[in-house]
């Protein structure tokens, strides 16, 4: 009886991206870290969910100053600011009840462009959705980019972070800078297939 060869062996297929899911943010291993790179609504809320508790906010820095100060050429690009824009700066930081850092943010918005927006941003009391909603101006995020960034409260650790505009009824009004704290939200990337 003749014997047949071995089958020859073969690649598993590639891991496919669920549909709809950025092929980027499908490169982290943990389900949280890719829950809060594809929500489109507040981050404060998903993250309120995922820790089971709520957060404060601390408004590290407030300021208005002109996009060519900035030193933020995606922001800029993004938001189509000129040189001389006046425009807001927003530093701050959600915090869980105990003082731990979960996120660190940062909010560059052109001035007078809607005055619930200037509202918002000048409140270091409200995290900026939080504010945007409780004025009645809804927005709409558009993903920029996310990745992997140096977590600034750790000496080479690296963090989840993601890039997006918020766009309301007079175009875009915000450009955000969100990094997760890799002690609740791991930057680890998936396995490869094999």
């Amino acid at each position: 009886m003749p014997q047949t060869a071995p089958a020859p062996a073969v690649a598993p297929p590639p891991r496919r991206c669920p549909q709809g899911l950025d092929a980027r943010i499908a490169r982290f291993a943990s389900p949280a870290t890719r829950m809060l790179l594809a929500g489109d609504g507040l981050t404060t809320v998903l993250l309120q969910a995922a820790l089971r508790e709520p957060l404060d906010i601390r408004a590290d820095s407030i300021e208005q100053t002109h996009a060519n100060a900035l030193g933020d050429t995606e922001a800029v690009s993004a938001l189509r600011l000129p040189g001389q824009q006046p425009c807001w700066s927003r530093h701050s930081r959600l915090l869980t009840p105990d003082g731990a850092t979960i996120s660190l943010n940062r909010v560059v918005a052109p001035t007078a462009r809607d005055p619930r927006m200037d509202a918002a941003m000048a409140d270091p009391e409200q995290p900026l959705g939080f504010a945007l909603s409780r004025a009645g101006l809804t927005t709409v995020r558009q993903l920029h980019n996310v990745g992997r960034a140096r977590w600034p409260a750790g000496p080479g650790r690296l963090c989840a972070f993601k890039t997006y505009t918020m766009h309301g009824p007079g175009g875009v009004l915000a450009f955000v800078h969100e990094r997760y704290s890799p002690d609740w939200f791991s930057a680890a990337a998936d396995a490869p297939a094999g």
